[in-house]
């Protein structure tokens, strides 16, 4: 069987998780996607998630590989056809963290790096007196950006930072998290039987019931680059909240005891979102 992922180090530390649940050798495909080429220019401008996962599924729909690895929260709303997500490993940390310091300052406004539209909008409403600027490179480069000066603070993922065992100062937010964060995704073929019943036991049920709520909550947004959607169940709660342009727009918490599947639920908060516009 052969697996594809990126090279960074998170996605190889993920791929180790993976390994560890499926518990036996596969052929490891190591595969540059246009995020990992281009580590300069903002997300946004150049097609928003799927630069991350574009190249990766190409060559899952050609054939090379049988096995994609994905961070679930970087793959676009819509799943492209023929492609499939069922099985997700257990949720990891899916909180975000500020690191470094950022306090009011009357005459600068102090900088705060994160190239996630969301983010953004959040931590603007959060400290409205900061100046947020957008930060491209992978974990590591991001922190060394930081300790160099570069930002005053920055916002990283919990999930990245306990994967690569990054021990720093760093604030909880109170924020909620992105749709499907700290949840590790594995993607086929549809139409692959073979593969996808060998790693069917991989699959963690709590976490995949979870992602496909925040799922469709997402398709039923549709969101763009003018949309900010943070989405996250916890418990028996699923917190929403939505951004369009930078400004809040609303943010809502439903309980799942009124929906009869997942799907259901998902986009009955979205239409509620959109109820807000």
């Amino acid at each position: 069987m052969k697996v594809g992922y990126r090279g960074s180090l998170l996605s190889l530390a993920q791929a180790g998780l993976v390994q560890q649940r499926y518990g036996s050798a596969w052929q490891q495909v190591i595969i540059q996607t246009e995020g990992d080429k281009d580590q300069k220019t903002p997300i946004a401008e150049m097609g928003g998630k799927s630069v991350f996962c574009s190249t990766i599924e190409k060559e899952l729909l050609d054939g090379t590989i049988d096995v994609a690895i994905h961070s679930y929260k970087d793959m676009p709303g819509v799943s492209t056809p023929g492609l499939t997500v069922n099985v997700v490993l257990p949720r990891n940390n899916c909180n975000d963290y500020l690191l470094g310091k950022i306090n009011y300052d009357s005459e600068k406004s102090p900088v705060v790096g994160t190239s996630s539209p969301r983010r953004k909008a959040q931590i603007i409403k959060l400290f409205p007196w900061v100046d947020v600027q957008d930060i491209r490179g992978n974990i590591n480069t991001r922190v060394e950006k930081l300790q160099r000066g570069d930002y005053d603070a920055i916002v990283l993922a919990g999930a990245g930072l306990d994967l690569l065992n990054i021990d720093i100062d760093k604030r909880l937010l109170d924020i909620v998290p992105a749709v499907c964060q700290g949840i590790i995704a594995l993607q086929t073929r549809v139409d692959d039987t073979k593969t996808n019943n060998a790693i069917a036991h991989v699959n963690d049920p709590d976490t995949y019931y979870n992602a496909q709520v925040e799922r469709a909550l997402l398709e039923r947004i549709g969101g763009d680059c003018h949309t900010a959607l943070a989405g996250n169940v916890h418990y028996d709660y699923l917190n929403a909240e939505m951004f369009l342009d930078g400004k809040h727009t609303g943010k809502l918490q439903s309980r799942k005891d009124s929906y009869n599947t997942p799907q259901a639920w998902g986009s009955a908060m979205g239409d509620l979102l959109l109820s807000l516009l």
